[in-house]
């Protein structure tokens, strides 16, 4: 179906809609146009086109079928085309959404088309790439007519596979079925997209994910209506909250995320955050926004809301900015983390939100710092909960140097430092090794109001097992065991 641009194009409409072609049911105007008057068109073999095409009033079949579905893997082109007028699809049920790709095929493609005055818009899969020309709004119309759940809507086994791009700005990608990068494959996100979830739903990233923001990139909760408006079609009647959905998880190595926003998320709590790299895999995260995410305790920190505790060494943590979450940041003995990341955010000019734990928590698996790694945030305690910081891994290798910026504040509850023969710690200058209950060093850090510290709650220094070595001068130890 191959139409011409402008005045001359192919229409797929109901009988009864005499704005085109007449009155071909010669009724005069006894019967008007209306959403579901007719079915659909099934496509389920490759190499169909349809080309500045209009598809009206359709979608009888809901909520089977919407207007237009492509199936069995079949690839079509469908460039230049108007859908309007149709009803079906929900968020919960996404069958008859009015173009309906969720079993393309990959070489799909769909540009240059407009969706407005449907239920749901636009089904699609992880095997085509869907551009920013396609627009979600009537051209020209005062008031503008949209659709009731106004977003490109991913709803589909499979995952990404190959090189695929998101790159529409006026609607958020709204991911409705776990979503899997898959190995070898890579999703790439445009400035400025926007990226809601389900209830319950995350991405996995086995391959490579760059979102590459300047602007900005937003992952958040399908009922966020201040990022890209009320996708869920129900006016005020939902709020987003902490832990709407669960996390993205990169298991490889290669993903860049660089001015992204992660608000609304940890749903998986206790055993994953908004956030997390793991494997021993390493990932750039950089200039991004940790907000408003649920999960992560000292006692279980398996659900903070940037999870490092399973990166690699060469994993970048620069920049970002972290606030309202119940815990901000978890790390292992191989990611630095430097004075660039922010733990607080002022609001309304005058209110400074934080953290409910705020700090930066050491992985309850890995307390071995292989290698050198750097601590300097003096916002924030480092700190060690439950368990031993190993410096070092071993006589004589694999070695580990510890290196802490000026006024850097390391907290521990019933924990010690083992300061191993292949190991060296550098210090700076006002450094305190302290109790995670000391509110007089950077504050509330434990989250429980007030506490006194008292002798004896962490379990001190043990220095230079396995042989003897050398150290840089030791700063304050307080409320030790045996400092």
């Amino acid at each position: 179906a191959d139409g011409q641009s402008g005045s001359t194009p192919i229409i797929f409409t109901s009988l009864t809609d005499d704005s085109v072609g007449g009155d071909t049911n010669a009724d005069g105007s006894t019967t008007v146009a209306a959403k579901g008057d007719w079915g659909y068109l099934w496509v389920r073999t490759g190499g169909s086109v349809f080309n500045h095409c209009r598809f009206f009033y359709g979608s009888r079949n809901k909520p089977y079928d919407g207007m237009l579905e492509v199936t069995d893997d079949a690839s079509v082109t469908i460039p230049n085309c108007v859908f309007a007028h149709t009803a079906g699809g929900t968020p919960g049920d996404t069958r008859a959404a009015t173009l309906n790709l969720s079993a393309a095929g990959p070489g799909t493609v769909v540009t240059g088309n407009t969706f407005y005055d449907n239920d749901m818009p636009l089904v699609v899969n992880g095997q085509f790439t869907i551009d920013n020309t396609n627009a979600f709004h009537q051209p020209a119309s005062s008031p503008t007519v949209t659709n009731k759940y106004n977003g490109i809507f991913y709803d589909a086994s499979g995952g990404a596979t190959g090189t695929i791009s998101w790159s529409n700005t006026e609607v958020p990608y709204v991911v409705l079925y776990p979503l899997s990068v898959n190995a070898g494959s890579q999703l790439s996100l445009a400035d400025n997209v926007i990226v809601k979830f389900d209830s319950g739903e995350r991405i996995e990233v086995p391959g490579v994910m760059v979102a590459d923001g300047t602007n900005g990139i937003v992952f958040t909760s399908l009922r966020d209506d201040s990022a890209g408006g009320d996708t869920n079609g129900d006016g005020s009647a939902t709020t987003a909250a902490p832990g709407d959905w669960t996390y993205v998880s990169v298991t490889a190595n290669g993903s860049l995320f660089n001015h992204c926003s992660f608000f609304y998320g940890g749903q998986a709590k206790p055993y994953t955050g908004v956030f997390e790299v793991t494997n021993g895999k390493t990932a750039t995260i950089t200039n991004c926004t940790f907000a408003h995410n649920a999960g992560g305790t000292p006692a279980d920190n398996r659900a903070a809301a940037l999870n490092l505790g399973g990166a690699g060494a060469g994993t970048v943590v620069t920049g970002n900015t972290l606030y309202d979450n119940d815990m901000p940041m978890v790390i292992n003995g191989f990611v630095s983390v430097d004075n660039s990341n922010v733990f607080h955010f002022v609001s309304n000019l005058t209110t400074t939100v934080t953290n409910t734990y705020n700090g930066i928590f050491m992985d309850g698996v890995s307390h071995v710092v292989e290698g050198s790694v750097n601590w300097s945030n003096t916002e924030v305690p480092y700190v060690i909960y439950g368990t031993v910081l190993s410096v070092g891994a071993g006589n004589p290798t694999p070695t580990g140097t510890l290196t802490l910026g000026n006024e850097v504040i390391v907290k521990l509850q019933n924990a010690r430092i083992d300061l191993l023969q292949s190991g060296a710690i550098n210090q700076g200058t006002g450094n305190y090794f302290t109790s995670f209950k000391d509110d007089v060093k950077l504050g509330d850090n434990n989250g429980d109001g007030s506490s006194t510290p008292a002798k004896g709650d962490w379990a001190g220094v043990d220095l230079c097992q396995g042989g003897p070595c050398s150290w840089a001068t030791w700063g304050n130890i307080l409320y030790a065991t045996n400092p």
